[in-house]
C-alpha cells in the first residue's frame, strides 16, 4: 500500500474507532515512519477543523427523519427542486425563486435550509434558528454564505421555519480535500485563516 493510501486507511480506522467509543493508537499504526505520522496528522488535523467550524453531527445527520418539504413543494416565494443535504439543525433544498427580487432574479437557484420536524417540540431550538436567521440577514462577509430571507410554512408536524441562502457552485471543502493524496501546510493555514475570518464576522 501506498503512503498516502496507508494514511487515508489509519485516519479511517481512528474516526470509525472514535465514532465507537474506542481508543485507537495512530503512532503505534505509524510504526517508526516519521513521515507517515505527519501525512496522518495533517489529514486529521483538516477534518476535526471542518467538524468544529461546521458543527456536524454525524449520527443526527445519518439519522432517517421525515423530509419537511418534498421536491415541487412551494416554500414561500420558492419551489424545492431537490434535498442537497442534511445537519443537526435542518433539512437543506436546491429551490427555485419564483418572484423576481432586488438581488434575486425570477428562477434564480437558492438554498434552502428548513428546521428539522422532529425539533419543532424541543426547547430552544426554535429560538436558536430564529438566531442564525437574524443573523444572516445582517451579516455581509467574502466568506460566509449570504442569507437572502427567510419565514415559516405549515406542514405535518407544525409551523416550522425555513432560510434562504445563496446556492453555491462546485465541491464542498471536504470533497476539495479529500480529492488531494496530501494535503500541503501553505494549503491548511489559508484554509484555517478563511475559517476564521469567517466566524470572526458572524460572532
Amino acid at each position: 500500500m501506498e503512503p498516502d493510501e496507508r494514511a487515508g486507511d489509519i485516519v479511517y480506522r481512528a474516526r470509525e474507532a472514535r465514532e465507537a467509543g474506542q481508543r485507537f493508537d495512530i503512532q503505534a499504526a505509524c510504526g517508526a515512519y516519521e513521515e507517515l505520522l505527519r501525512k496522518v496528522a495533517t489529514r486529521i488535523s483538516v477534518q476535526r477543523l471542518l467538524d468544529s467550524a461546521f458543527d456536524i453531527n454525524r449520527k443526527e445527520a445519518m439519522a432517517s427523519r421525515a423530509p419537511p418539504v418534498e421536491p415541487g413543494q412551494r416554500v414561500g416565494p420558492y419551489r424545492v427542486v431537490s434535498r442537497i443535504g442534511q445537519g443537526g439543525m435542518g433539512t437543506v433544498f436546491l429551490a427555485l425563486s419564483e418572484e423576481a427580487g432586488k438581488d434575486l432574479p425570477l428562477g434564480s437557484r437558492v438554498a434552502l435550509k428548513v428546521l428539522h420536524p422532529h425539533l419543532l417540540g424541543k426547547r430552544g431550538y426554535q429560538d436558536r434558528f430564529r438566531r442564525e436567521v437574524k443573523a444572516g440577514l445582517r451579516l455581509h462577509h467574502p466568506h460566509v454564505v449570504p442569507t437572502l430571507g427567510a419565514g415559516t410554512i405549515a406542514g405535518p408536524y407544525g409551523e416550522t421555519i425555513y432560510l434562504a441562502m445563496r446556492y453555491e457552485e462546485g465541491r464542498t471543502l471536504r470533497e476539495f480535500l479529500a480529492s488531494m493524496d496530501t494535503v500541503p501546510e501553505p494549503l491548511v493555514l489559508e484554509i484555517a485563516r478563511q475559517v476564521a475570518a469567517g466566524l470572526e464576522g458572524i460572532h
